[in-house]
């Protein structure tokens, strides 16, 4: 048989209890001896150049990728656990989405689940490394001296909960990271009697540029103000070329370490930061600080992005200060980014930018600057210099509280809705566009990330994602094609939600809620309601036993003008084409309202979506109700109001 055109499936490594996959659209022959493999190394040895190597089951041997080999390896939703060597070009994918490396040691020293001497490029796939010794040096990837990764997608998660620290990557002087422009890379300190240094990317090479994804370090150690968590270092010699997306969070959560985003050592060189978010919180009670960026070396260029310093605690120990950019060093120009620090603390200050000591210096020509205490935007501790570019200086605070550095006649205008702002200069030509933080601290959150208002987490959301609510704030809109759930997390939202695409709201604190901004006391009259959908299902919990309302613009049931518990609610799409299955529709009584509302008898047997008849909504428009005192109340029905009503799917 011609071998040549044909895809190879070679079951393999069965003495490890695992089995690989070579495959290829068009290979050429290959000897026998591959058939009878039972190593992934020998799969490895044997794959052609440009191949992939697919596991069939999960595997434990130590492998290494030979200098001159080229070849993809695919997990295929299996597991590896033990370190992958490459000397040669590896892509890393996992085609199944549920595969990964996963280590778990206690051995002295450094381990690594991938050590990196080539080209390296993950893409989609997971790992998972715990280091529980007293001194495991624990690293999802060491990228070695003219070695070369990439990591465009995936997961990497390194947690230390013995006595020691880890890294997601380790970039040794020499070595090179091409890029990041997705996923996430995560390094934690878990075990709260250690007093060291949590850092997501270790870097004394070059890192050419950050697109986007997302770098977190945590610290729950307890290590004083040596110790700090950073998710990225940059040591003496280190480079980073490029910022221009992703986020950056540093956080520290047991009192007494410092969180940054960026710790940029003496000697280490940042070329310039355009985009992104960096965020340094200091989340528990205790003395330390919280910067955005703390730059010992030299910065070229601030052009954008934002630099946030957060002290979330309200402990009175000690003096924290929030410095969203502290400069110890150099910053050659600030043209533009907001700088951001705010402080829950009664102790300790706040500070957009402060730079100490003779010899540092910065230049400043554009930037949006928060403070949460005081007006002492930018800080100069004698004999250190601050300079603004010429004709420019700071404006007074806004409303918003953010000042801006605008030249002689310009001004600034601000989108306090939109969490924008732009400058202009004296002729009215625009100059810059800022994103601003939210003033109040994110209104909503996915995972660690917040959001100045629902809407902006709506539109960050993938598929599945839980939108948590962490303030009393505004209405929403979900767009169409989004698929979200809306935690309220104990918050109210007041004014219309409105849903084009996959919502469900719930609530896991119990006491949040859904408030139209219209509600009066006693019987409500016909108004918006508060979800404009064509449907809506209650999920899960028991209503409030209050009356239901018809409403007037959306012609839907909808409970009173609060709620509380889970919903669903399906958008106008879901619901478009449909047709009554009756004329009559008996409104549901008080006493219904202390079951899931979508459940009653007559809802089920008659109520379904359909657009309401022109003629039916014109008369539908003229008909009013009638309220009689306090509680009690009777009104005018119409055959057009009832069918008015059915547009509501009880699902």
């Amino acid at each position: 048989m011609n071998t040549k055109n044909k895809v190879l499936s070679l079951s393999l490594c069965a003495a490890f209890g695992a089995a690989f996959v070579l495959s290829s659209a068009v290979l050429p022959s290959v000897p026998a001896v591959f058939a009878e493999t039972n190593s992934l190394q020998t799969a490895i040895d044997g794959a052609q150049s440009g191949g992939t190597v697919k596991l069939t089951e999960n595997c434990a041997e130590a492998v290494t990728v030979a200098q001159d080999d080229n070849i993809v390896l695919d997990l295929n939703g299996f597991e590896i656990s033990a370190t992958l060597t490459n000397n040669g070009t590896l892509k890393i994918v996992d085609s199944v989405g549920t595969g990964a490396f996963r280590l778990t040691s206690n051995t002295s020293g450094v381990v690594s689940a991938i050590v990196n001497n080539g080209g390296l490029t993950f893409d989609g796939a997971t790992v998972e490394a715990t280091g529980t010794g007293n001194q495991t040096d624990i690293r999802g990837i060491t990228n070695n001296s003219d070695a070369a990764v990439s990591f465009l997608s995936g997961d990497i998660s390194v947690i230390s909960s013995g006595g020691y620290f880890g890294n997601a990557i380790f970039n040794a002087a020499g070595g090179t990271v091409e890029e990041i422009s997705g996923g996430t890379l995560t390094s934690q300190i878990s075990n709260t009697n250690v007093k060291l240094n949590s850092v997501a990317i270790n870097n004394s090479g070059t890192i050419k540029d950050i697109l986007g994804g997302k770098i977190t370090s945590e610290n729950n150690g307890n290590g004083g103000t040596g110790n700090y968590a950073v998710a990225i270092r940059n040591n003496n010699g280190g480079v980073i070329e490029s910022i221009s997306g992703g986020e950056l969070y540093g956080c520290t959560d047991n009192g007494s370490e410092v969180a940054y985003a960026i710790f940029n050592q003496s000697g280490g060189t940042i070329k310039e930061i355009s985009g992104g978010k960096l965020t340094g919180e200091k989340k528990e009670g205790g003395i330390e600080w919280a910067f955005g960026i703390r730059n010992e070396g030299n910065i070229q260029l601030i052009s954008g992005g934002q630099i946030v310093a957060r002290i979330s605690h309200t402990s009175s120990s000690g003096g924290p200060n929030a410095i969203a950019l502290c400069n110890d060093g150099t910053v050659g120009n600030v043209t533009g980014g907001t700088f951001f620090a705010a402080s829950s603390s009664v102790n300790g200050g706040t500070y957009a930018i402060r730079t100490r000591a003779e010899g540092h210096s910065i230049t400043i020509s554009g930037g949006a600057y928060y403070v949460g205490k005081g007006t002492e935007f930018i800080r100069n501790e004698s004999p250190a210099v601050t300079n603004y570019a010429q004709r420019y200086s700071l404006s007074a605070a806004s409303r918003n509280g953010y000042a801006y550095a605008i030249p002689d006649g310009g001004r600034y205008e601000e989108n306090v809705e939109a969490g924008t702002a732009a400058t202009y200069d004296a002729s009215g030509e625009q100059l810059k566009e800022y994103v601003l933080v939210d003033v109040n601290g994110s209104a909503a959150s996915i995972g660690s990330d917040g959001y100045a208002t629902i809407d902006q987490a709506i539109a960050a959301a993938e598929a599945g994602d839980t939108v948590t609510v962490e303030r009393d704030t505004t209405g929403f809109t979900v767009p169409e094609g989004k698929d979200v759930t809306v935690d309220l997390n104990g918050c109210e939202v007041t004014g219309s939600v409105v849903n084009n695409g996959k919502l469900k709201i719930v609530d896991s604190v119990g006491t949040g809620g859904c408030t139209s901004p219209r509600r009066r006391k006693g019987p409500i009259r016909s108004s918006p309601t508060t979800v404009r959908s064509s449907g809506m299902q209650r999920a899960g919990s028991t209503a409030r036993a209050t009356p239901h309302r018809r409403t007037a613009s959306t012609t839907m049931w909808a409970p009173c003008s609060r709620w509380r518990g889970d919903f669903c609610v399906p958008s106008r799409s879901e619901l478009a084409g449909r047709t009554p299955s009756s004329t009559t529709a008996p409104r549901p009584s008080t006493a219904e309202c202390s079951r899931p509302w979508h459940s009653t008898p007559e809802m089920q047997a008659t109520l379904s979506a359909s657009p309401m008849p022109e003629a039916a909504s014109a008369r539908s428009t003229a008909a009013r109700s009638t309220h009689s005192p306090r509680g009690s109340r009777r009104e005018t029905w119409s055959v057009a109001r009832r069918a008015s009503v059915r547009r509501v799917q009880a699902v």
